[in-house]
C-alpha cells in the first residue's frame, strides 16, 4: 500500500510489501536486497544462485532444486545426464533418452536424442534434448520448453532459467527475468536518467510514473498546493481531494473568505454557509453597516456599506463622496444622487435643472426656483438666488429687476437720463434729436452722423451732393463716383479723358481703351510709325495701311489685288491684279483669249469668269460642237445646253439621225 490510500501490486517475486519500492518477504528462490536510490531506501527480491530453492543471499543456499546436489552453501548442476544425483560422479535417476550405466547415464551425443535406436539432432537453440520438441537444455540466451525465447538483455552473462527465463539481474535491471528498469532509469541497457521526478520513464520525454508531488510527461509541475498531501494524478494534475479552503480540479483556486469553516463546493466554490455578517450567496461581502476581514467592524455613520473608515462603497439616501461626507443637491428627485459624481439618480425636482439639478429652470429664482423672474428681464432669465436680470432688460426697460421705463425714443438705457441704443431716426444722449433727413432709411449713429446715404448725396451727414460727372449721380460716403459719365476719369470723375482716347471713352484712371489709327501708349498720346495702322511702340507695327508692309511698314504692295491688303511680314498677295501672279503679283500671266475678258486663275491658268460662247473646258481650249444649238455647251463637259441642230442628236449633238 503507498501513501495514496490505494493498493498496488508489489514488486515482481516479492510476497508482501509495504510499498511499490520495499519489499518484506520474497517468493520461493528469492532473497531480499535493500539499496540506496537517490536517496530513498529501495528494498527488492531477486533470483537466488541457479539450482537453489531456498536462500539466505546470493552465496547462502540452504535447499537445492531437482537435478542439483548440494556443495558447501552451494548447490551445483548434476552431471549433464542425470535428472537428480549425489554428487557430480553419482547418478540416482537419467533423463529421459539417456541410459544408466552404474553410476553414470549414457546418452547421445550433447545436442542429439534417442528416438528408438536413432540419435538426432536437437531443434535450434536447444544445447541438449529427449525429444524433438522438448528441450532439456538451451544454448545461453535462450529459455523455455523449446528454447525459442530469448533472456532479458538484463540478465548477468546473457544467461537465465530455462522455464521461465529468471536470472540474475544486471546493475539498473529489476523483476525477475530482469526485464525492467530500476527506478529513475530508462533504455534498452537501462544506463539514461529519467527526468527529475520522474519514478518511471520509457524515454527522457515521457515519465511513466511521478515521485510524489509532481505530474505532467515529464512530471515538471508541482501538484497543487490545495491538493491534499500535495498528491494529484500524475497526467493530468487532478487532486484527489482538496485542503480546507481550496476547490476546483487542481485544488488551486481560493474558497471565498466568508465561508463558513472555510468549506466551499468543490466544483463551483460556492459556499453551503456563509459565516456571521457576511453577505449571502457569495460570502464575499460584507454585511450593511460592517468591514474588515471578518466583517467585524463598524462602517461610519453616513455609509451604508464600506471598505474601510474611510472609503464607502455605499452612501446613505442623501450623500455622496469618497467618506459620504457631501449632501445631495436640494433639487435632486428624493434627494438621491451618484456617489462618486454627485449627479442626481432620478433627475431634477420641479422647477429644477442643470447635471446636478442645482439651477433654477428659466424663468423661475428663489431657495425653491418657485418665483417668476420679473417679466421684463431679457430671456425671462434672472438669477435664481435673488431674482436679478442677467442678460438685461427688454427694449424701454432698465434697472436690476428691469422695472423702470427707459425714456421716450430710448430702446435700450442703463437710466432715465443715459441712452445705449435710440428708435430709428432719433439719436443724442435721450434720443431727444432726429437724425438727418438725407439718411438712408432715416436712420443714424449715436453721434448723428449718417450709416448711409440715399442716393446722389455723400458727407458724415450727407448734406454734399455727388458729382454731376458720376453715372447716375451715385457716389459712396466719402463722394467717390462708383462709375464715371462717358469722357471723365478719376475718383470725383472730374478729369476729361485725353483727347486721342476712341470714342471719348477711358478707364477710371485716364487709360483710353482703345487708341486711333496711327497712335498708342496708354493714353494715346504717341504716334506710329508713317504707314502704320496700329502699333504697340514706336518699333513694332501690328497692321499697316493697305498697300504696305514690313515691321515699320516701310515697304509697298506694288502689284497686290486693289483694296487687298499683303502679309505684313513678307508682302505676300492675297490676290493679284489681273493678268498677274507670284507671291507679290510681280510676273505677267498671258490667259487664253477664249477666257471671258482673257481673266484667269494666277496659279492655274484656270478661266475665272469662263469661257467666251463657243468653247468649254478649264482653260475654254476646246471648241463646242458645230452641230450645239446657238453653239452653247457646258463649261465643264462639253454637252450641249439647248439640244442639237437639226439632223444630229446626243449629249455632244455628234450623231446624226440616219446613222
Amino acid at each position: 500500500m503507498t501513501n495514496k490510500r490505494i493498493c498496488e501490486r508489489c514488486l515482481a517475486n516479492c510476497l508482501t510489501c509495504s510499498s511499490y519500492l520495499f519489499c518484506t518477504s520474497c517468493n520461493q528462490g528469492f532473497f531480499l536486497k535493500t539499496y540506496s536510490w537517490f536517496a530513498v531506501l529501495v528494498s527488492v527480491c531477486q533470483s537466488c544462485a541457479e539450482g537453489c530453492r531456498i536462500c539466505s543471499s546470493e552465496n547462502e543456499c540452504s535447499q537445492c532444486d531437482m537435478g542439483h546436489y548440494k556443495d558447501g552453501w552451494s548447490c551445483r548442476k548434476c552431471p549433464k545426464n542425470c535428472t537428480n544425483c549425489k554428487s557430480e560422479h553419482e547418478c540416482l535417476e537419467c533423463k529421459d533418452g539417456y541410459r544408466q550405466s552404474g553410476s553414470l547415464c549414457l546418452d547421445c551425443p550433447r545436442g542429439f536424442y534417442w528416438l528408438e535406436s536413432a540419435c538426432l539432432p536437437c531443434p535450434e537453440n536447444c544445447a541438449s534434448c529427449a525429444m524433438h520438441y522438448e528441450c532439456t537444455d538451451c544454448k545461453p540466451g535462450y529459455f523455455q520448453r523449446t528454447c525459442t525465447q530469448k533472456c532479458s538483455p538484463g540478465c548477468v552473462g546473457n544467461v537465465c532459467e530455462k522455464k521461465k527465463g529468471k536470472c540474475n539481474c544486471l546493475d539498473n535491471f529489476i523483476g525477475e527475468p530482469c526485464n525492467s528498469c530500476s527506478p529513475g532509469r530508462f533504455g534498452p541497457t537501462c544506463n539514461q536518467d529519467c527526468p527529475k521526478h520522474c519514478w518511471t520513464c520509457d524515454s527522457y520525454e515521457n515519465c511513466t510514473m511521478c515521485v510524489d508531488g509532481y505530474y505532467g510527461k515529464r512530471c515538471e509541475h508541482n501538484c497543487s498546493s490545495g491538493c491534499v498531501e500535495s498528491s494529484c494524478n500524475p497526467v493530468n494534475g487532478i487532486c484527489h481531494s482538496c485542503k480546507p479552503s481550496y476547490y476546483g480540479q487542481k485544488c488551486e483556486m481560493a474558497c471565498p473568505s466568508g465561508c463558513l469553516d472555510n468549506v466551499c463546493d468543490r466544483e463551483t466554490g460556492a459556499c453551503h454557509n456563509c459565516k456571521p455578517l457576511f453577505k449571502w450567496p457569495k460570502c464575499v461581502n460584507c454585511m450593511n453597516g460592517y468591514w474588515g476581514k471578518d466583517c467585524r467592524n463598524d462602517c461610519p455613520g453616513s455609509c451604508r456599506s464600506c471598505l474601510s473608515t474611510t472609503e464607502c462603497t455605499k452612501c446613505k439616501d442623501g450623500l455622496h463622496g469618497e467618506k459620504c461626507e457631501k449632501k445631495c443637491s436640494y433639487g435632486c428627485f428624493s434627494e438621491l444622487c451618484d456617489q462618486n459624481t454627485g449627479i442626481c439618480s432620478k433627475g431634477c425636482k420641479a422647477n429644477f435643472t442643470g447635471t446636478y439639478c442645482n439651477q433654477c429652470i428659466p424663468g423661475m429664482y428663489g431657495g425653491n426656483c418657485s418665483v417668476s423672474c420679473p417679466e421684463n428681464c431679457y430671456n425671462g432669465t434672472c438669477d435664481s438666488r435673488d431674482g436679478t436680470c442677467l442678460l438685461g432688460c427688454i427694449p424701454k426697460f432698465h434697472g436690476k429687476y428691469c422695472n423702470l421705463s427707459c425714456p421716450g425714443n430710448c430702446k435700450k438705457c442703463t437710466s432715465k437720463t443715459s441712452c445705449q441704443s435710440c428708435e430709428n431716426r432719433f439719436w443724442g444722449e435721450r434720443c431727444q434729436t432726429k437724425c438727418p433727413t438725407l439718411c438712408s432709411d432715416g436712420t443714424c449713429r449715436s453721434d448723428g452722423t449718417c450709416n448711409a446715404c440715399i442716393s446722389g448725396y455723400y458727407g458724415e451727414y450727407c448734406n454734399i451732393p455727388c458729382s454731376e460727372n458720376c453715372i447716375n449721380s451715385l457716389c459712396n460716403m466719402s463722394g467717390y463716383c462708383n462709375d464715371c459719365q462717358s469722357g471723365y476719369f478719376g475718383i470725383f470723375c472730374s478729369e476729361h479723358c485725353p483727347p486721342n482716347c476712341l470714342s471719348d471713352e477711358c478707364l477710371r484712371d485716364g487709360s483710353c481703351h482703345f487708341c486711333p489709327p496711327g497712335f498708342h501708349g496708354s493714353r494715346c498720346n504717341k504716334s506710329c510709325p508713317k504707314y502704320c495702322q496700329s502699333c504697340t511702340d514706336y518699333m513694332s507695327c501690328k497692321s499697316c495701311f493697305s498697300g504696305f508692309y514690313g515691321q515699320f511698314c516701310q515697304y509697298k504692295c506694288n502689284y497686290c489685288k486693289r483694296g487687298t491688303a499683303c502679309n505684313i511680314d513678307t508682302g505676300y498677295c492675297k490676290f493679284c491684279e489681273d493678268g498677274l501672279y507670284g507671291n507679290k503679283c510681280t510676273s505677267k500671266l498671258d490667259c487664253n483669249s477664249n477666257c471671258v475678258h482673257q481673266v484667269c486663275d494666277w496659279a492655274t491658268g484656270k478661266c475665272s469668269l469662263g469661257c467666251v460662247v463657243g468653247f468649254y473646258g478649264e482653260n475654254c481650249s476646246y471648241s463646242c460642237s458645230d452641230n450645239c444649238r446657238n453653239r452653247t455647251c457646258d463649261r465643264e463637259t462639253g454637252s450641249c445646253y439647248h439640244g442639237c441642230i437639226e439632223g444630229f442628236e446626243g449629249t455632244m449633238c455628234s450623231q446624226g439621225e440616219n446613222l
